[in-house]
């Protein structure tokens, strides 16, 4: 079947042109005065006055040496680029076929130079490109392009071939993703009651092909994109874009070298450290986006590009992990108006001390409003800082529970010897000695507030004996602990976390995790709990178990890649999010196919269902995941 009839659906014969690689010059047609701009792998670009609009447009066409099997990928990426509707992704105009039976699109002709052309002119010392291309402007176009890619992400498309090359900086500071050949939609809504058909055919989600064995640019491809059974997600994008941004540092490519070399470096990640001159925080964030191991990197663009406008805007990024100096070194740099506040009050409380005798009465109301000023300057800063431990002890705790534990233990003591009657400080921190056990300590910073702390401290006042024994509680003192209070509480489920932690013993921890689903299903019945721990597998077993926690899951506590799931009442996987596990067998429950799209379950590879869960209405899967029927 000919590519005309194949494509007659989406095109009339008025739209037919006349053209070779280098295509006549003189053709009379709707497009005219061609000039070549560029040759990729399989297409020429160039530029041509459309004569029906009466401007000028970029015309891309297939090579006349390329198979017509390409016809319909050219055709895909024009259709697809023309779907994804944003101010920094070229606006494509015009799809058709020419008299040679070949398709064509047009798009934006933008004048201006590409990311890559600006990079060499860097490279080279440019005058006038370093005068307008100040490593400012560098990263304003780099979260351009992050918007981009983010907005297709959106629309579930990964580019798969972002570089220099393939960004468009126009004469106005227009920002251009271009090239989207070798993009693909990474995720499809399907209907089908033929469960063989998708075993059998794993490019049932995605039917895009490309074009050539190696399917990215060397230098800037991501490890996945090499490897033979690599998986490419919004993260392989992520990838890209660092060394994008390594790029835009250095005026350089990260991997260099022969092709074999190129390609060698990228899967060990061996690229040139960046000038030890440049900002730690701007390293970081290229070491992170750059990273072999998926699980180190951003999980997607939109955290990739926070942490460079937090840069841009004076705030601590994730990637360098800041100490407590660096952040607060940025915060009184945000806030300098307030920071030279403070300055000149302590100026002229001390000149105002040295005119004491001479003007008493004046200058002690000038020092009275400047003690003011310095009062409340300092309460804002007491504030921010103890909003910066609350975010590293909730948010990293589940993580690195000793590390947040440690991290946040010091700046609460700091900070309560510069403000020992402050409530909020005595409460954080009795809280953090009672995760500890501590419950000594704990009690001096609690009891400041006893109404609310009364369930602590009622708890403190049961084992604060027993703490002296040890600096843990023993097991079974632990076990009872957990068995009268509600778990549920994110206070309780960071001491068995932390407690699970230092403990290291599996057979306990995982009679302490029976112990919490006791609590928060109270009707559990058939109950069982069985962890393996040299193939890493947890069997939960039994009816009516619905609820993990509120918080954190205290599955957290062990080394999960296998799940099993067998008559429980599990309605969605949410609450299995962060374990990072390979495999989950749910044959035996009724929660929904459609949980599977959830970006908390990315490291699954293989899923167990039965057939009645996969006939289910809506369901929505994701590239690389293996689906088994439970025999």
């Amino acid at each position: 079947m000919s590519c005309e009839n194949q494509l007659a659906a989406y095109y009339n014969d008025d739209d037919k042109y006349q053209g070779e690689d280098e295509l006549n010059l003189s053709s009379p047609q709707r497009y005219t005065d061609f000039q070549k701009l560029s040759s990729g792998g399989m297409k020429n670009v160039f530029k041509v006055f459309d004569n029906r609009s009466q401007r000028f447009v970029a015309y891309a066409r297939l090579k006349n040496n390329i198979s017509d099997v390409l016809n319909e990928t050219f055709v895909s990426e024009a259709r697809l680029t023309a779907k994804l509707n944003h101010p920094n992704i070229i606006p494509i105009y015009d799809v058709g076929i020419d008299d040679q039976d070949r398709p064509f699109f047009t798009m934006e002709l933008k004048a201006g130079d590409s990311l890559n052309d600006v990079i060499k002119k860097l490279a080279d010392d440019d005058p006038g490109y370093k005068s307008k291309y100040s490593r400012i402007n560098l990263l304003n176009i780099f979260v351009k392009v992050c918007d981009a890619v983010a907005y297709a992400h959106s629309q579930k498309v990964i580019h798969l071939d972002l570089k220099p090359a393939n960004i468009q900086i126009g004469n106005y500071g227009e920002v251009m993703v271009c090239d989207w050949g070798l993009s693909k939609v990474y995720e499809k809504q399907f209907d089908t009651t033929d469960i063989n058909q998708l075993l059998l055919n794993p490019d049932l989600l995605n039917t895009m092909t490309v074009y050539g064995e190696i399917k990215g640019s060397p230098g800037f491809m991501a490890p996945e994109q090499i490897l033979p059974d690599g998986v490419k997600d919004v993260q392989t994008d992520v990838f890209s874009l660092g060394c994008v941004l390594y790029s835009l540092l250095s005026c350089k490519t990260p991997f260099t070298g022969s092709l074999e070399d190129v390609l060698e470096k990228t899967v060990k990640g061996n690229s040139p450290e960046l000038k030890p001159e440049l900002p730690r925080s701007l390293v970081a964030i290229t070491q992170k986006a750059m990273a072999v191991d998926k699980s180190q990197r951003y999980e997607n663009v939109q955290s990739l590009k926070k942490d460079v406008e937090n840069y841009l805007h004076g705030y601590a990024t994730v990637a360098e992990n800041a100490s407590f100096l660096k952040l607060f070194k940025l915060l009184v740099l945000r806030n300098r108006l307030l920071s030279s506040v403070i300055i000149s009050a302590l100026s002229a409380t001390i000149i105002g001390s040295v005119l004491f005798f001479v003007k008493i009465n004046a200058e002690k109301k000038l020092a009275l409003q400047q003690k003011a000023i310095s009062e409340e300057a300092l309460k804002e800063k007491q504030s921010a800082l103890l909003k910066i431990n609350k975010h590293t002890f909730h948010n990293n705790f589940y993580e690195s529970p000793a590390r947040a534990y440690s991290r946040t233990l010091k700046g609460l003591k700091e900070q309560l010897k510069n403000n020992p009657d402050s409530e909020e400080l005595n409460n954080s921190l009795g809280h953090h000695y009672f995760v500890g056990q501590k419950f000594t300590e704990a009690k001096k910073h609690l009891t400041l507030n006893p109404v609310k702390n009364a369930d602590l401290l009622q708890v403190v006042e049961q084992y604060i004996d027993v703490e002296k024994q040890g600096p843990f509680l023993g097991f079974e003192d632990f076990k009872d602990l957990l068995q009268s209070v509600d778990c549920s509480q994110p206070v309780f489920m960071k001491m068995f976390l932390f407690y699970a932690y230092k403990n290291r013993n599996e057979e306990q921890v995982v009679d302490l995790i029976k112990v919490i689903l006791e609590d928060l299903n109270p009707n559990w019945s058939e109950k069982k709990v069985i962890y393996e721990s040299h193939t890493k597998t947890l069997h939960l077993e039994g009816r009516v178990l619905s609820r993990f926690s509120s918080w954190r899951t205290p599955l957290h506590a062990l080394d999960i890649d296998h799940l099993i799931l067998h008559g429980t009442d599990i309605k969605g996987i949410k609450v299995l999010g962060g374990l990072g596990i390979k495999t989950l067998d749910i044959a035996k429950t009724s929660v929904p196919m459609k949980d599977f799209r959830s970006s908390s379950i990315y490291k699954l590879k293989l899923l167990i269902v039965n057939e009645s869960q996969f006939s289910s209405k809506g369901k929505i899967l994701r590239e690389g995941l293996e689906i088994k029927l439970a025999e």
